[in-house]
C-alpha cells in the first residue's frame, strides 16, 4: 500500500513539472522537440523585429527623385527639356558665330529693301513722266503693272539659280541687272525703253526676297529661324513707306531721272560691301560653312584667306 502511493506520487511530480514547462505530460523525448521549436521560433521573431528596425533606416538614406522633405505627390513636375542634353556626333547646323549669322541676316533685310523701294518710289512721277515722254497715263500705269508682274516671275527663276550655283552668284548677278536698268532709265527718252526697262529692274531686284528666306534658313536652326526672318523681312516692310516720300522729295527738287540716280547709288552702295565680306552660305555650295567656297562664291576676304592659307602651307612643305 506504502509502495502504491510512493508510485502515484512521483507520477504526480512528474506531471506538475511538464505543466512548469507549459505543456501536459508528455515523453521526455517530446518535450525536447517541443523546446527547440520555440527557440527557433523565438529566434524568427527577433529577426523580423530587426529587419523592420533596419527598413525605415535605409529607406531615408536612400536618395528621393523628389527631394527629402516632399512626396512624389507634392513634387512639382520636371521640366524635361531643362535636363542636359546628350551630346551626340552629328555636325552643328552651321559653323557661323552669332556676330556672322547678324551681318548675314542684316545684309539680307538691306538686300530685300530695293524691290518694294523701286516699286513705290516710282509714284510721284507718274504724270510728270507721261508729260515728258508724250504718252497718256494709261500707258504709263502700264509700267506699274509689268513691273509687278515681273516682281512676281524672278523670285522663281533667282531661287533655282541660287539652289545651284549658290547665295552669293545670285545676288551679284541681279544687282548687276539692277543697276544696268536704272541707268538705262535714268538716261532714256522713250516709252518702249521705259517699259522694257522698268521690267529689267523688277527682275533684278525682286529676287532678293526670295533669297533672304532661303538664306535665313541656311544659317538658322529652327529655334533662331523664327527672330531671324522678323528682322530679314524688315525691309521689304519697310521699303513702301519710305518709298513714295523719297520719290516725292526727289522729283520736286531734282527731277524724274534723280529718282533712278539715287537707286543706282543705294546699289553700288550695297553691292561694295557684299563683294567685299558677304561670305558664301548655301547649303549645297559649302554645307554648314566647314567647306571652302569654289570660283565665284567665295568674298573678296574668303579669297585673301585662302591665299594665305595656301602660301603657309606652302612654305611648311618646303620646309
Amino acid at each position: 500500500m506504502s509502495s502504491a502511493r510512493a508510485g502515484n506520487g512521483e507520477e504526480q511530480a512528474e506531471a506538475a513539472a511538464a505543466l512548469a514547462l507549459g505543456g501536459v505530460v508528455e515523453e521526455p523525448t517530446t518535450l525536447a522537440e517541443d523546446v527547440v521549436v520555440r527557440r527557433v521560433e523565438a529566434e524568427k521573431e527577433s529577426s523580423e523585429e530587426t529587419l523592420a528596425q533596419e527598413a525605415p533606416t535605409h529607406s531615408s538614406r536612400s536618395p528621393s527623385p523628389h527631394g527629402d522633405d516632399e512626396s512624389p505627390e507634392q513634387a512639382p513636375s520636371r521640366d524635361l527639356e531643362a535636363l542636359a542634353t546628350v551630346e551626340t556626333n552629328t555636325p552643328p547646323h552651321s559653323i557661323f558665330s552669332k556676330r556672322q549669322k547678324q551681318f548675314v541676316v542684316f545684309m539680307v533685310a538691306w538686300g530685300g529693301f530695293f524691290s518694294p523701294l523701286s516699286a513705290n518710289i516710282y509714284f510721284p512721277a507718274l504724270n510728270t513722266l507721261a508729260t515728258d515722254l508724250k504718252v497718256s497715263n494709261e500707258l504709263i500705269n502700264l509700267t506699274l503693272t509689268s513691273y509687278m508682274v515681273f516682281q512676281g516671275l524672278a523670285p522663281t527663276v533667282f531661287g533655282d539659280l541660287a539652289d545651284m550655283a549658290g547665295r552669293r552668284p545670285a545676288y551679284v548677278i541681279g544687282f548687276v541687272i539692277y543697276i544696268g536698268a536704272c541707268i538705262g532709265i535714268a538716261l532714256q527718252n522713250s516709252y518702249a525703253a521705259l517699259f522694257v526697262l522698268r521690267c529689267l529692274q523688277s527682275t533684278g531686284s525682286s529676287g532678293t526676297i526670295a533669297l533672304g528666306n532661303g538664306v535665313v534658313a541656311d544659317v538658322a536652326t529652327a529655334s533662331e529661324r523664327g527672330s531671324y526672318m522678323g528682322w530679314a523681312t524688315s525691309g521689304p516692310m519697310i521699303g513702301p513707306a519710305i518709298g513714295p516720300v523719297l520719290g516725292g522729295v526727289l522729283s520736286q527738287f531734282l527731277g524724274w531721272r534723280s529718282i533712278f540716280w539715287f537707286l543706282v547709288i543705294m546699289a553700288i552702295v550695297y553691292l561694295v560691301p557684299f563683294l567685299i565680306t558677304f561670305p558664301e552660305i548655301g547649303r549645297n555650295v559649302v554645307g554648314n560653312g566647314s567647306s571652302p567656297p569654289q570660283g565665284w562664291n567665295m568674298s573678296l576676304l574668303n579669297y585673301f584667306e585662302v591665299r594665305r592659307t595656301a602660301k603657309a602651307h606652302d612654305e611648311l612643305s618646303r620646309t
